[in-house]
Order: structure tokens, then sequence, then C-alpha cells
């Protein structure tokens, strides 16, 4: 399933902020795009490549797919930054 959620945490010595961003929606917003453009790249990937569409929208969906769990964490001696995908 392709990550939901996106979460930042920045905070300083300062100040801290946090940003929770709904990917679903802009899993909606790009819906109508890649549906146009899909047929566009499967037949420029058979006639400039003379590869395979499907193995290349599998590996992709793949690679969306594995995104979902991600946990990036960096620590600066007065910074953090934590970015978590769900």
């Amino acid at each position: 399933m392709i990550p939901l959620w996106l979460a930042i945490r920045f905070s300083s010595d300062r100040r801290q902020i946090r940003l929770s961003l709904p990917l679903f929606l802009l899993w909606l917003l790009l819906l109508p795009f890649v549906l146009i453009l899909a047929p566009v790249a499967a037949i420029g990937c058979l006639i400039f490549f003379k590869a395979n569409p499907f193995p290349i929208c599998s590996a992709l969906w793949g690679l969306f797919a594995s995104l979902r769990g991600v946990h990036v964490e960096v620590h600066h001696p007065d910074t953090t930054l934590l970015i978590s995908i769900s």
C-alpha cells in the first residue's frame, strides 16, 4: 500500500515546528495526470527504449509502496529534523 501520511518535526534551540501532511490528497491530485500520461509513457518505453512497460510500472509501484515506514532522523548539536512516512 502506498504511504498516506508524512510527518515532519523540526526542532532547534529556539523553536519547534511539527507538520503533518496527508499524502492521500496528493495521490488523488496526481491521479488524473498519471491516467493521462501512463499510456504515453508506455508507448514511449516500447518505441524508444524497446522495453516492456509492465515491469517498469511494477518497479515504480514497489518503490512507492516501500516508502511506507521510512523514518529519517538528522541530528545536529543545536537542531533536529525528523521525517516519518506512514
